[in-house]
């Protein structure tokens, strides 16, 4: 952003804001806040909206090693946001729309990056772009790659999307098939909550007071690289109520 004294430049906060929500990001392009300004209640308070490379265990005795179907559990977690090299190029803001621009490289990987928000929208929007070239190794395991929303507040109930409507599950360490739409629901009182949306994507995680989403994972049988290359997704945090139709209006 340049200043009226063209000898100085500035460095505006990392903040998405309209009426219903202000969103608070660090260097990293770590959600750090998420305030819901409709009821004043900050449901993000931490580190949290950022991206792991997660080596899964390959080494089950029913499965070939690297197998496609079967989720091994995590060996290793990093976080990209943290352990990459981050770069925010852009930070455009008009009166309908916000946006925060940037990259993250790590291993032989680069994420492209946008987050958004609209005027009178609930929605956070994360436009991803990632040229991927992470491969399994027998040595290290599965690599995936890994959305992560730790919420600040006690998840009551985790809701999912299946075919013909909606589905709640206990907290569970490992994915579960979902359409589009994960809900945390964080109090029986009013029960309002944070969706988690993906437009490609259908490996959900709620575990720990966190909403998760796997975007990729390179195993090797079937097919020996099968994620290789450039994917495109969109990804959505979202406060809302569990509303079957609002849920699913948002998800479509």
């Amino acid at each position: 952003q340049l200043h009226a004294d063209p000898r100085m430049e500035l460095y505006p906060a990392n903040i998405l804001e309209n009426q219903y929500l202000r969103a608070e990001f660090d260097d990293s392009m770590q959600l750090i806040r998420l305030t819901d300004k409709e009821t004043n209640a900050d449901l993000i308070t931490q580190p949290s909206g950022y991206f792991t490379l997660t080596m899964q265990n390959h080494r089950g005795a029913t499965v070939f090693p690297g197998n496609s179907w079967v989720e091994g559990f995590t060996v290793q977690e990093h976080n990209l946001n943290l352990e990459g090299h981050v770069f925010i190029t852009q930070k455009p803001a008009g009166s309908l729309r916000q946006s925060i621009r940037g990259s993250i490289s790590y291993g032989k990987s680069v994420l492209k990056l946008e987050v958004a928000l609209n005027q009178e929208a609930r929605v956070l929007e994360y436009k991803v772009e990632c040229d991927w070239h992470e491969d399994f190794d027998p040595a290290c395991g599965i690599p995936a790659l890994r959305f992560r929303l730790p919420l600040s507040k006690t998840v009551e109930k985790y809701i999912y999307k299946v075919p013909f409507g909606f589905l709640e599950r206990e907290p569970r360490h490992h994915d579960v098939p979902a359409i589009g739409c994960g809900f945390a629901q964080l109090s029986r009182e009013n029960a309002r909550g944070i969706a988690l949306l993906a437009d490609t994507c259908y490996a959900y995680r709620g575990e720990e007071n966190m909403l998760g989403l796997t975007m990729i994972r390179s195993s090797q049988d079937p097919d020996r690289y099968p994620e290789k290359g450039l994917h495109a997704f969109r990804i959505g945090v979202a406060l809302c109520e569990p509303d079957v139709d609002q849920l699913a209006l948002m998800s479509a």
